[in-house]
């Protein structure tokens, strides 16, 4: 039996809602379903509007191609539907407490700038969990494409006949970490407070056998001294004092792989994966370089990573 769609229920279904007839299991019983039906959106208005608007959807799909996962029958169905470039659509049918549908979405990064994307938020109801496979932050380059899932399940307080909704927005901002310009003039723009990068700077002398000043005042010497004509050991110690800076700030996503290969392109740094490396892989190789007397040429390496970092270039 297809239940009938008010005008009312209509507008619900736009605000990405889904309509649920649960089946049941009573002791050895199974009540079967009635009809679930009604769209849910996966970057609704209200996310575009929280994100980046040079993000986009280009491809949708879902894992349920007949049999459902996990149950053994073709009970349930589960699909999508790319709407628009930033709203992607779901139809869930005939579905019961338990039935799980596995929604994967394809994102491209338009704009020309990098952006680092969030976790995503989810608005949801008991009767239904939303898991992301990614909740972690990340990088993601102009024109770059990024594929991720989430996995839609019924709960079993789900009810027979019911109206269950729930969105996901996808977030993204622009990627904007420190440079040494930034940094340099923290007083300028008084993004942080004097206190609190000090703090920063405190944690960083005790992790560091590259870096030494725990005030504003050394840190300004740092960066003077990379002016003009520096060494490139100079250079170097003032890119990567940003670097640590901004993964200290949380300007930099630790989660995000990084490809290197570029300005590294004999592995110096001895990564196990140069493009594809964790900012933490890349801040230990760096200072486990501390104390082997580096050429101008490594030097010159050291500098282009930390750079690059600083400004989002991978």
């Amino acid at each position: 039996m297809t239940k009938n769609r008010t005008p009312e229920r209509e507008r619900r279904a736009g605000a990405a809602w889904l309509l649920a007839g649960a089946a049941v299991l009573i002791g050895a019983l199974t009540i079967v379903a009635a009809v679930w039906r009604a769209p849910a959106a996966l970057g609704s208005k209200g996310s575009v509007r929280a994100t980046d608007p040079n993000i986009v959807f280009v491809a949708a799909e879902t894992g349920d191609v007949g049999i459902d996962p996990g149950y053994g029958k073709d009970v349930a169905s589960c699909t999508a539907v790319l709407r628009s470039a930033d709203v992607v659509g779901v139809d869930i049918d005939n579905a019961y407490p338990g039935y799980t549908c596995r929604l994967m979405v394809t994102i491209v990064s338009t704009g020309d700038a990098p952006l680092m994307r969030a976790a995503p938020a989810i608005s949801t109801v008991p009767a239904i969990t939303v898991t992301p496979d990614d909740d972690t932050c990340g990088n993601l380059a102009p024109g770059a494409e990024w594929v991720t899932g989430y996995a839609i399940r019924i709960n079993q307080v789900a009810e027979q006949e019911a109206i269950y909704g729930f969105t996901i927005d996808t977030r993204f901002a622009e990627a904007e970490p420190g440079t040494i310009g930034f940094w340099g003039n923290w007083d300028a723009h008084d993004t942080f407070v004097a206190s609190d990068i000090e703090g920063w700077l405190a944690a960083i002398d005790a992790s560091s056998d590259w870096l030494g000043p725990t005030t504003m005042s050394g840190t300004d010497e740092l960066f003077d001294a990379a002016r003009g004509r520096s060494t490139m050991e100079a250079r170097f110690l003032a890119h990567y004092l940003a670097t640590r800076l901004n993964d200290q700030a949380g300007l930099l996503c630790a989660a995000a792989g990084h490809n290197i290969r570029g300005v590294d392109p004999d592995n110096y740094l001895g990564l196990a994966d140069p493009e594809d490396a964790g900012l933490a892989d890349i801040i230990t190789a760096i200072e486990a370089k501390a104390g082997t007397a580096p050429t101008r040429q490594q030097y010159e390496v050291l500098k282009s990573i930390s750079d690059g970092l600083n400004n989002a270039s991978f």
